[in-house]
């Protein structure tokens, strides 16, 4: 067309004529015509070029990013846990979508599949595009096209938001769900069925009276020394309890066959083969004969799944499992399998007698696939597709390279029975007379063998675990370094063996024998010794211990101590103490005094399924005194106090109450002292033996009065001219702010307790049930309650109050009478402290405390046995108590630095295997010293037994995290709390499990 166009605008003249330069004017105009109209329709077809070609590239782009859509729709519905956040390229990998690198091409075009978390709107739940929560079950899936037309980069995008819609949930969100859970050191609480789990209080009494010693976690016990015992858990959950033992142990078989192969597709699903059909199936319980379609000799059995497995036998018989039966699925003819392997479920290798090699290919076995050897091909193992090992007789191993079988070496007369990969360049063959060769990625070489008998059967874990068995019951064990002969089980011929971890493997042999290796019972007995503890100073004192214990069935934890002036024990430490401590709530130590301390703990247990654990110890030593202690008090701002004692001891406090701020204080007395009060931060009174009373000036201790011969037992003042002390006898002074005056006393009893409410209400009581009151003019004998003897009275008011005495006697004013309340003991308590009408604590001889919470009084564990004379409070978190041999407690009502929930368990309601997907919680963390993990483990019967998988490792990834447990029918996960500020705790709202 352009070119007839250009001919009509140049016709050829047949002559010229006298205008002939006018025609040429006229041929250059007429040109320049053409050249401007011939370049528009030039630039028209150009663009309409550049549309068709850049129309039919977009509609390549649309589709290459819809079908990156449709790929991840299709690893979505394979595996959610695969659907990974991140840039990726897909491609096609056995019949499926796999994901590839973070981009793949087509030609110019450039394919990435973002996969991004994505967020929903609080309100409503739809996804949003800012904001919103973050939702493990969605991910934002954005497949983009990029390429290039006429140096312009284009692109195109196609996004979805995938959900994990193909699996079932557990889900726990109530209380009620929450109620089967097991806690330990964490608590649930409910507001209608809503449910907020936490860190529990850690409401306990404690040694203080000197410097601690703690050991609670795994950095800590690991510098010990554990003798049948073992570390169990990392950080501060970790325990140290009785080591299980890992043997190889006889299982009852439902056959006398022959049995040939053994493989385990997980530690309840084990399958073995054998002579005359022979085919077994282990349930995590129990072997059992499963229904055989041949009766042929069955050589070999690998499974691909759970649903999907191959054996092979005699007579050309080639087998498959379906998940509910076996089936033959071909008889190829005469060939005598020997073994299968399958490298996937559209690609395997079986190998046969007289050098046959079978190779599957998702549809058929072909028989003919080129075998370079005439031997006797008795094992086959992949790396992957294209990398290959077969063992056969007279020397023979065999290599596929992705293209075919070659003999890659003839090492002789030696008859190689079995092969086993552990990568490209790492792998065992082993065979007659015990000969053992190792694949270092070029050659084979020869490894020292612990025995000369045939070896028919190895497996593999790493390069540095792994077991080989034949003839004359040969079981033997590579550590990385050498093969040893770990066990001589008889007579056997061991032919099959297969393991999937350290200790989970089976080995089957002649007339059905099969053992197994596993960790099966917990050691007898087994000791766990502490590190060397410096304390820093000569001759320190030790003074006392407690520890946590978890104590199984029929099992025992006790604890011996003792130490030394060197750092390391020798002859000049004094031997561990007798006999054993088994009181964990705490006992007086007395080893010699030496800078250096150890601990032993022993464990016993008569029931092999059950150990004691060890959770943590706490000593105390270089307590502040020795001496026993009888009374303590603060200032109401509680930031001073002192506590007095036997030998005029006298102690301060100074600091927050949280400090271990204690310390001796210079007294002008030897005698004991027997109470002490507090008016302000620099007036104080203590009274004792011999008429002693001292005060504090806010600067030093003086001795303000000696009365004579009196005991003063008690003092209280209420305000720096209005005071009362009471002692033996029944002897009563005044303090007026100048003098302690003498006053009538109406009994002759020994006064042991006095409280004052007011200048003109104030009550003291002693022995023989004697309880007084002042009246602001005079005492009298209010009531005589029997025999009693009072050894403490605390005024809340002067319509509210209690006394506390012997045999645990309690009773309490109500502004009318003193009426008897029921007491948790029937042990003397000395002392008693109220912060409020419903709040309050009271002390007794061998360690008894109780507390009263506003209905009753309940007793509380205590730390120690000896007698506690005294108690204070300073805030409803926060008591002291003092006692004999310098006894010094300290209750702290703060969150455990760490606490657990055990769930339920799980129950998915099919045989075996099901597939547990994600896990994903909603959590609170104040702090950042706070956090939440979450561990998961499985097994296949409804009890957690020893059967089932350990936990996983800890995840702290709320919004979604794979379960790393291992596929069965049941399930159980396990809630850790973390906090390292005890005023805070982190807390879990509810928990989903998805499975399929």
């Amino acid at each position: 067309m352009i070119i007839n166009f250009i001919k009509k605008l140049n016709p050829k003249p047949s002559t010229l004529n006298p205008i002939q330069g006018q025609v040429l004017a006229e041929v250059l105009i007429a040109g320049g015509i053409f050249a401007l109209i011939s370049g528009a329709i030039l630039g028209l077809v150009l663009d309409s070029y550049r549309a068709t070609v850049g129309g039919e590239e977009d509609t390549i782009a649309m589709f290459l990013s819809q079908e990156g859509l449709d790929a991840a729709r299709a690893i979505r519905d394979n595996r959610w846990t695969d659907l990974t956040v991140g840039n990726h390229g897909v491609t096609r990998s056995g019949g499926s979508w796999a994901f590839s690198g973070t981009s793949d091409t087509s030609g110019k075009f450039t394919r990435t599949v973002i996969v991004e978390d994505a967020n929903r709107s609080a309100r409503d739940g739809d996804a949003v595009a800012s904001g919103g929560t973050n939702y493990g079950r969605t991910k934002k899936v954005t497949s983009q096209i990029t390429w290039t037309t006429d140096e312009i980069a284009r692109t195109v995008d196609a996004v979805a938001n995938l959900t994990d819609w193909n699996v079932f949930d557990w889900v726990q969100f109530s209380c009620s769900d929450f109620s089967g859970a097991t806690y330990t050191n964490s608590t649930s609480t409910c507001v209608g069925n809503i449910p907020t789990i936490v860190t529990d209080n850690d409401q306990a009494w404690n040694e203080a009276g000197g410097y601690l010693f703690t050991q609670a976690s795994s950095t800590e016990f690991s510098g010990g020394t554990f003798s049948d015992t073992s570390l169990i858990g990392t950080g501060i959950v970790a325990d140290v309890e009785l080591a299980t033992s890992t043997t190889w142990s006889n299982k009852t078989s439902p056959t006398s066959n022959n049995l040939t192969s053994v493989y385990m597709v997980s530690a309840s699903d084990v399958w073995a083969v054998g002579l005359s059909g022979t085919i077994l199936h282990w349930d995590g319980n129990n072997w059992s004969a499963t229904t055989s379609p041949v009766a042929n000799d069955l050589n070999g059995v690998h499974m691909v799944s759970a649903i999907d497995g191959w054996a092979v036998g005699a007579s050309g018989k080639i087998l498959r499992m379906n998940g509910a039966s076996w089936s033959q699925f071909v008889d190829t003819g005469t060939e005598t399998w020997q073994a299968v392997f399958m490298v996937s479920s559209t690609d395997g290798w079986a190998v046969s007698t007289g050098g046959t090699i079978g190779r599957w290919n998702g549809t058929v076995w072909d028989d003919t696939v080129t075998s370079p050897t005439a031997q006797n091909i008795n094992s086959v193992h992949c790396v992957s597709s294209s990398d290959c090992w077969a063992a056969a007789s007279s020397g023979k191993i065999l290599r596929w390279n992705g293209t075919s079988w070659s003999e890659f070496v003839d090492t002789g007369a030696d008859t190689w029975r079995d092969i086993h990969m552990i990568s490209v360049s790492d792998g065992f063959i082993v065979g007659d007379a015990g000969v053992i060769r190792r694949w270092n990625g070029t050659a084979w070489n020869t490894v020292t063998s612990p025995t000369i008998e045939d070896i028919y059967t190895v497996s593999l874990l790493s390069a540095s675990d792994g077991w080989a068995a034949g003839t004359s019951g040969k079981l033997l064990h590579w550590d990385g370094s050498s093969w040893t002969e770990a066990l001589d089980t008889g007579t056997q011929r061991w032919n099959g063996l297969h393991m999937i971890g350290a200790t989970q493997a089976w080995v089957v042999g002649e007339a059905g024998k099969i053992r197994f290796y596993a960790s099966t019972a917990y050691a007898a007995s087994g000791t766990f010794t502490s590190s060397v503890f410096d304390s820093g100073q000569l001759n320190s004192t030790w003074n006392s211990l407690h520890w946590s214990e978890t104590l199984g069935s029929g099992s025992d934890l006790t604890i011996s101590v003792r130490t030394g002036p060197t750092p390391t024990p020798d002859v000049s430490w004094a031997a561990f103490s007798s006999p054993e401590m088994t009181t964990s709530a705490g006992e007086t130590i007395n080893p010699s005094n030496n800078r250096y301390f150890q601990y032993r703990a022993t464990f016993t247990s008569t029931d092999s399924n059950y150990t004691s654990e060890f959770h943590d110890i706490t000593v105390l030593y270089n307590s502040f005194t020795t001496q026993h202690l009888f009374e303590l008090a603060f200032t109401s701002a509680g930031n001073d106090g002192w506590a007095v004692g036997d030998a005029g001891s006298i102690l301060r406090f100074q600091g927050v109450p949280t400090g271990l701020t204690w310390a001796t204080t210079t007294s002008p007395t030897a005698e004991n002292l027997n109470a002490v009060t507090i008016t302000s931060a620099s007036d104080a009174w203590a009274v004792g033996a011999s008429g002693k009373i001292l005060r504090w000036n806010g600067t030093s201790w003086s001795e303000h009065t000696d009365t004579g011969n009196e005991t003063w037992r008690d003092v209280d003042t209420v305000s720096s001219s209005n005071g009362w002390v009471v002692g033996s006898g029944g002897n009563i002074r005044q303090w007026n702010g100048t003098s302690w005056s003498a006053v009538t006393s109406p009994v002759t009893n020994d006064l042991r307790g006095v409280d004052t409410v007011s200048s003109t209400d104030a009550w003291a009581v002693g022995d023989s049930g004697k309880i007084l009151r002042w009246n602001g003019t005079s005492w009298s004998q209010f009531v005589d309650t029997g025999t009693e003897s009072w050894y403490e009275v605390f005024m809340v008011s002067s319509s509210d109050g209690w006394v506390v005495g012997s045999g645990g006697n309690i009773r309490r004013w109500n502004g009318t009478t003193w009426s008897a309340v029921t007491s948790p003991v029937t042990n003397d308590l000395q002392g008693v402290y109220m912060l409020t009408a419903s709040d309050g604590w009271a002390v007794g001889i061998t360690g008894t405390i109780i507390r009263w919470d506003g209905s009753s009084w309940a007793s509380f564990s205590s730390p120690t046995n000896r007698i506690l004379a005294g108690v204070a409070m300073l805030d409803h978190k926060n008591a002291w108590a003092v006692g004999n041999s310098g006894t010094m407690l300290r209750y702290a009502d703060e969150f455990f630095t760490s606490g657990n929930l055990i769930s339920s368990v799980l129950d998915t309601v099919t045989a075996t295997n099901r597939f547990f997907q994600s896990i994903f919680w909603s959590e609170t963390l104040p702090t950042t010293a706070t956090d939440i993990t979450v561990a998961t483990r499985s097994g296949n019967v409804a009890t957690p037994d020893a059967s089932w998988s350990a936990f996983s490792n800890e995840s702290s990834i709320a919004t979604g995290t794979p379960v790393l447990a291992a596929d069965a029918r049941y399930l159980q996960y396990r809630v850790t709390f973390f906090t390292t500020d005890t005023s805070t705790t982190s807390q879990l709202h509810d928990i989903t499990v998805t499975y399929k």
